[in-house]
This record gives structure tokens, sequence and C-alpha cells, in this order.
């Protein structure tokens, strides 16, 4: 057999490997819908391999197996680099792509039909391929956060990949209008050394993207409040030490409040424990939307919040204090068909002195003490720094 039944043969396996490990991810360990997506498109791209052992004599006409041929490969295409529109949460949409891929299949058939020549009808697929690869790239690139190491490795190799792909769709178009023997030899090169390459490493450059969103998701599931979506007490603490660095640096006030929910015990008693978590919820989510960007907000025991507001003075953090307060006491919530009330109770902290964590936080659980010792529902400040 030649050698290129066996590139063939490889990259069909690769590629139905690459697919299958995604989709084992996306089952076991992150239900994201755009891991799912790449898998279906490096399954579309192991039957385009696989498609060429077929024998053209099979179908009907040429035309209809280079048809077939491009379909899938721009599915493939399409597929994978609208995983990376849906995990960038940008708005294009797949209709974009379905517009692309038919006026694409629509230059092949007039190459097939009306001015036959297979040289650019083989042109099409590559130019499509390059183009979803720049698109990826590109929102890469531009994504709103700074990329990690993975994404920048990936968005190099996307870089690399469309090039090959315009190398061979020149090249393609060049030998349809100019047969040219001595292009023959570079033709070979991209199509059957650079391009598996190119493929090879594409697939293992998403692979990186995944691990490294896993490593992500791991690493926000270790700080986060499982039943109130807040940070715990070891993300709290591990932004506390930035902000107070920050602040220190650049001479800025930092304020702490303190707060819990008042009775919530009797709460847990009257309505059940299912009555309480909602309660927690609710006034999580209270504390959170009244934020502002830049304020953090941690869960720091069964029923006590820590909210962080760096920036933010002695008037401001009780000013927002006293909101959240009034906020608090007027959730009404439902449960069994009876109104569930409550209040809550704030120590305010506040410094432009003392950038110790551990001295801030005591002091303000000592003015939440007070605040639930003078009868709760009410903001208490200790004397400022």
């Amino acid at each position: 057999m030649s050698s290129l039944f066996y590139i063939v043969v490889s990259q069909g396996i690769v590629y139905f490997t690459f697919s299958w490990i995604m989709l084992h991810i996306w089952q076991k360990n992150v239900p994201q819908k755009y891991i799912l997506v790449w898998s279906v498109g490096f399954l579309f791209g192991s039957l385009g391999w696989l498609i060429n052992l077929i024998p053209v004599s099979l179908f009907a006409s040429e035309a209809l197996f280079w048809l077939l041929d491009t379909m899938v490969t721009m599915i493939s295409a399409s597929t994978v680099c609208y995983g990376f529109v849906l995990r960038a949460n940008r708005s294009l949409h797949i209709v974009w792509f379905v517009v692309a891929a038919f006026v694409a299949l629509n230059v092949m058939v007039y190459y097939s039909s009306v001015q036959n020549s297979v040289e650019l009808k083989m042109a099409v697929s590559p130019f499509f391929v390059m183009l979803c690869l720049q698109i990826s790239s590109l929102v890469l690139w531009f994504k709103p956060k700074p990329l990690s190491p993975a994404e920048k490795v990936v968005a190099v190799i996307f870089q690399i990949g469309a090039l090959v792909h315009l190398a061979r769709g020149i090249l393609t178009a060049i030998q349809a209008q100019n047969p040219d023997q001595s292009l023959q030899h570079y033709y070979e090169l991209v199509s059957f050394l650079l391009l598996p390459a190119a493929y090879t490493a594409i697939g293992i450059g998403i692979l990186l993207t995944i691990i490294s969103d896993l490593s992500e998701h791991n690493n926000e599931l270790s700080i986060t409040d499982s039943l109130t979506g807040t940070l715990n007490q070891n993300g709290i603490e591990q932004i506390a030490a930035k902000l107070m660095a920050h602040c220190q640096r650049s001479d800025q006030w930092i304020s702490l409040i303190l707060t819990n929910v008042d009775n919530l015990q009797s709460i847990n008693e009257q309505y059940g424990h299912h009555a309480g978590d909602m309660v927690l919820r609710t006034f999580a989510n209270t504390l959170t939307t009244n934020l502002r960007t830049g304020d953090y907000i941690g869960r720091v025991g069964g029923e006590e919040f820590l909210l962080l507001m760096p920036n933010t003075s002695d008037d401001g953090a009780l000013q927002m204090a006293e909101r959240l307060r009034l906020a608090t006491g007027q959730i009404c919530l439902t449960e069994r068909e009876q109104e569930i009330r409550f209040t809550a109770s704030f120590g305010v902290v506040s410094s432009r002195h003392e950038y110790f964590y551990s001295k801030l936080l005591s002091r303000a659980e000592h003015a939440l003490y007070q605040a639930n010792l003078s009868g709760r529902n009410r903001v208490v400040t200790p004397d400022l720094y």
C-alpha cells in the first residue's frame, strides 16, 4: 500500500481519538457545550480523512465525491470554530457558518458543472478551513480576559495552520490555471507533511485548552461556596491578601463589612433547613447584586458573609451597609404557603493606615457582635483608625 494510504488512515484514527477523548471529558468532568461541539467537529474531521479511502468509482460522479469530501471537511472546520465562539461567549451565530459553507459549496458546484476543474474544486476546502482557523484565532486573541499559556499556544498553532491551508489553496489554484510540474513537489510537501502535522497540532492544542479550562474550573470550585455561589473562606482570604497589598501600595481606603442573617437557627427550626438554605442563597444574591465592580463577597461562616471594598471610605462603607440592611428587610420568601421574612446585622470597619487582614477582620467581628448584642438588624462600626 502507498504511503498516502497510511497518512490518511493515521490521521483518521488520530482525529477519532481526539473526538473520543473530548467526548469522555465532556461526560465525566465538565459538561460544557463547547467541548461536545469540538468532539463532533473532530469526529467529522476523522470522516473527512477516511472518505478519501473510498474509491471514486463507487460514486455516481466524481463531482459527487468531491462535494461530499468538501462538505464533511467544512462541517468539521466550522464546528471546531463554533466551539471557540461558544467558549468565548461571542454572539457569532452558527447560521453564518452555514451561509459561508453554502457559498463555498456553490462555488464548488460551479467548478464541477460549469467549468470542470478538479484543482479549483480542491481549492475550495483549504480556503474555507483557513477562514475558520483565522476566526478561531481572532476569538482567542480578542477575548476579554488575558490569554492563558495554552490559549497562546493554540492561537499560534491556528495561525500556522491557516498559513498551511492558504499555501495549499494557492498552490492548488495555480495548478488549475498554469500546471507546473515543479510546483507539484511543494504541493505534496504541504498536503502530505505539513497539513497532517498542522491538523495533529490543532488537536493537541485544543486538548491543552480543555486541560487548562479543567484546571481553572477546579480552582474556581476550590474557592467557591457550593450553596451560595460566592467565594468561600479560602477564596476571600486569597482576594483579601491581594487587595490589602494593592491598597497599601496606592494609599487607598479599604473597608470590610461583616454581616450575618439574624436568627437563622430559628428559621431552620420553624421552616426546615431547606428554607434556611433558600434564605442564605437569597441573602447572598442581594449582597452580590448591590455591590460595585471591584468589590468581593465571600461566605466565611454558616450565616456570615464578608464584603471586601477597596477604595471605599468609612462613609461609603456605612452607606453601603445601611443600603444592604434595608434591602434585606424588604425580602419576602414563600415556603409551604408561609411567608419568610428576615433581617441582617452588619459590622463595618474602614482603614487607610492599617492593612493587616486579620486585625481588620477581628474588629469587624467585634462590631458585628455588638450589632447582634444590641438587638440585631443594625449597622455598627468601631472607632476609626
